[in-house]
């Protein structure tokens, strides 16, 4: 790391946002382009390297300056790609499809707590008046 770029660390360091922005200058490309390689989606990259550098402005104190920031700043980019392809897997049920139960069998599927159920609010208020 040269005398600069650990200048502009330890400005940053001190949340001297100007520094950090003069930092990262070099490396947003290099950012967005790791996590264009592991999310392989143009929009997805760029939401993943947007969150990879407020966590790294976020959390610059934590950097010990035994390595290159441009090391510490790419495990930050490859942990945040994984966890935003966790967080983006998390499957999701409709409640509107039916469930298949084999043999051809299908049933619609049932809201379990009746008073989250809009259509059954409904009829109830409109029964009760």
């Amino acid at each position: 790391m040269n005398n600069n770029e650990r200048w502009l660390v330890e400005e940053s360091r001190k949340g001297n946002v100007e520094a950090f922005e003069e930092l990262i200058k070099d490396y947003k490309k290099t950012a967005y382009n790791i996590a264009l390689r592991i999310m392989r989606n143009v929009e997805d990259a760029e939401d993943a390297s947007q969150e990879a550098l407020i966590k790294i402005f976020k959390n610059i104190s934590s950097f010990n300056m035994e390595s290159t920031f441009k090391v510490w700043m790419y495990r930050i980019i490859v942990n945040t790609c994984i966890d935003f392809k966790r967080r983006k897997n998390i499957s999701t049920v409709s409640i509107d499809e039916t469930m298949d139960l084999g043999s051809g069998r299908e049933v619609q599927r049932e809201i379990s707590d009746e008073s989250y159920n809009p259509d059954a609010l409904i009829e109830r208020n409109y029964s009760t008046q």
